[in-house]
């Protein structure tokens, strides 16, 4: 879809895929809650923890951190658009911009929605978080200084 709209060539990198949540995939919150309390707690709050067999939201930032550099390294002075699911842009926000780990689970993140970070070598900020797509393009969209 962005490719379509921007006239952008995709590029699938792998490192930018979901979370891997083991034992807890295709399962909804209340499920989990259900067999895993104690892990479910923990791992809303120490991005160490991760489900049984699966990743930590401390391993899907390292993914990001590494792609966010290339990004850098290689685009210098460019737009670069990324596309990814919900806990890989939390994490990526998070961690890109300082934030204090507890919190990334905090970011609300809906489907579909546009976030901006500004990259610098050295400093990154948030911008924007959770942009309706269809305000993306139009007179609508912030204006960015």
């Amino acid at each position: 879809i962005v490719g379509k709209v921007s006239g952008l060539v995709p590029v699938e990198v792998d490192d930018l895929r979901e979370g891997d949540f083991g034992a807890w995939q295709g399962l909804n919150r209340r499920e989990i809650q259900a067999t895993w309390p104690d892990e479910l707690e923990r791992w809303h709050h120490e991005v160490e923890v991760a489900p049984p067999g699966g990743e930590s939201l401390a391993q899907v930032a390292a993914r990001v951190r590494e792609v966010a550099g290339q990004a850098l390294a290689g685009h210098a002075g460019e737009t670069v658009v990324l596309v990814a699911h919900s806990i890989v842009t939390k994490t990526g926000i998070g961690t890109l911009t300082g934030m204090d780990p507890a919190t990334w689970y905090e970011l609300r993140i809906p489907p579909g929605s546009v976030s901006i970070l500004r990259l610098w070598p050295e400093a990154h900020e948030l911008v924007v978080t959770g942009l309706p797509p269809e305000v993306v393009g139009s007179d609508a969209t912030p204006t960015l200084f």
